[in-house]
């Protein structure tokens, strides 16, 4: 009687411990090795063109960081979670997009990590160091690092501070210097 009682709950118990790991399975959506690419700057980083039908397609290979840092397959917009954009449906098409998918093509054995934190009409005063621009950029990208190495920067900036030509070399060097020495 006791044999007729425990059979069932064994399969029971089997089951779900299968659904459990097809299910773990099934969520880790990125491997463990990416090469990662910061993005930031303002409105042209952040896509602004409008996304064709040829720009709509989900990158092989190419996993953009999410608003639960976690990894997830990269498709526009890809500043979507950005944790200073503007609102979402600002977010369009940027460079990022076929920066990694031409990375994708010169690396095939690559997987490509995205972290894209972009804002638009913002200078070159709000990423520097200690910045709540900067400090998430350097934030989210520390978690990114766990899952590999960040390889550069893409860096898209500069329309806002037309008008302070002369003083902008300087407040990008000394960003890209605070940059190394935070990564």
């Amino acid at each position: 009687m006791m044999r007729r009682k425990t059979i069932p709950i064994i399969i029971f118990l089997s089951f779900l411990f299968s659904i459990g790991w097809l299910v773990s399975c099934a969520h880790k959506s990125a491997p463990e090795k990416l090469h990662i690419f910061l993005l930031i700057g303002q409105s042209n980083m952040a896509g602004r063109a409008q996304i064709e039908a040829q720009d709509s397609t989900a990158l092989q290979r190419v996993y953009l960081l999410n608003d639960k840092d976690k990894w997830e397959i990269a498709k526009n917009p890809l500043n979507k979670y950005s944790t200073i954009r503007k609102k979402l449906s600002m977010q369009r098409l940027g460079p990022g997009y076929s920066f990694a998918r031409k990375m994708s093509q010169v690396f095939p054995q690559w997987k490509i990590g995205l972290v894209v934190n972009a804002r638009g009409g913002t200078g070159i005063m709000q990423w520097q160091k200690g910045t709540p621009y900067y400090n998430e950029a350097v934030r989210r990208t520390k978690i990114a690092m766990r899952s590999g190495k960040l390889e550069a920067i893409l860096w898209h900036q500069g329309e806002n501070d037309e008008s302070h030509a002369a003083s902008y070399l300087p407040k990008l060097q000394q960003m890209i210097n605070d940059l190394r020495t935070d990564f």
